[in-house]
């Protein structure tokens, strides 16, 4: 009897437990890079956003890019919560990379900004920035966009 009882507990506290986890949201993209002179074509990128809540203020944005590199270059990542490459709040990291394969990690947040169509985007982009790391550098360009984008509904 003992047993039965625990294993209500332990059933209903996994089941309060999930749906608290399932209040919020999250969404993700695979795709195909290009290359560049430094980088190899075909690197895997996942770019997942996340909001942990339906009134979040915040997108929590994760790309993971498995990449080879040709040469020593200084990748350059940034996520935007507009269109355009010149919005407030973005957030951008740097990573210097040796030649091999690569498994890169990049997490940063962006705000939620509500366009008229009810959506918000999430827009990433990455720069080959050659070995010096100089800005702005050549972006790696997903088929013939400049960049991976999400949108997802709001509220």
């Amino acid at each position: 009897m003992r047993l039965i009882k625990t294993a209500v507990a332990t059933v209903a506290l996994l089941a309060i437990t999930g749906s608290a986890l399932a209040a919020g949201s999250r969404d993700e993209v695979t795709t195909t890079m290009g290359g560049t002179a430094r980088i190899a074509s075909g690197g895997k990128l996942k770019l997942v956003v996340v909001r942990k809540t339906a009134t979040a203020k915040q997108f929590h944005v994760t790309i993971n890019y498995d990449v080879t590199v040709r040469s020593k270059t200084v990748l350059g990542f940034t996520a935007y919560p507009c269109k355009s490459t010149s919005c407030i709040n973005s957030s951008v990291s740097k990573i210097t990379l040796f030649p091999g394969l690569r498994h890169v990690k990049f997490t940063g947040h962006v705000p939620v900004v509500r366009r008229d169509d009810g959506t918000a985007c999430v827009y990433a982009q990455v720069r080959d920035q050659g070995p010096k790391g100089k800005a702005p550098g050549k972006i790696v360009h997903r088929g013939k966009l400049k960049g991976v984008a999400l949108c997802r509904k709001v509220r």
